[in-house]
């Protein structure tokens, strides 16, 4: 999904919105959407008036701590996880 500056790895309330828009005005025989976003391949599926989004797992990995991640916190973190998308710190 796009944002006024730059994509984003996944956005779960547009990707619904435009299975509704799809589902009820465009396709309205279809069962399931496949969407392709920056975090890869999001199924929306469609159970009578109910819709369902599968999210992709990317778990996170231990990652080094750079000097710019201690820089943000006044503590270092014990830990760093990243999953190429977001960062989580252990303190």
């Amino acid at each position: 999904m796009m944002t006024p500056c730059n994509e984003v790895p996944l956005c779960g309330h547009a990707t619904l919105a435009s299975a509704f828009v799809i589902f009820n005005f465009i396709d309205k025989d279809a069962r399931e959407i496949k969407f392709y976003q920056k975090s890869g391949e999001l199924f929306v599926e469609r159970d009578g008036g109910l819709l369902t989004l599968n999210f992709p797992s990317n778990k996170p990995h231990p990652t080094k701590v750079t000097d710019a991640i201690r820089n943000c916190f006044d503590n270092d973190p014990i830990e760093v996880l990243e999953n190429g998308f977001f960062y989580s710190y252990c303190f």
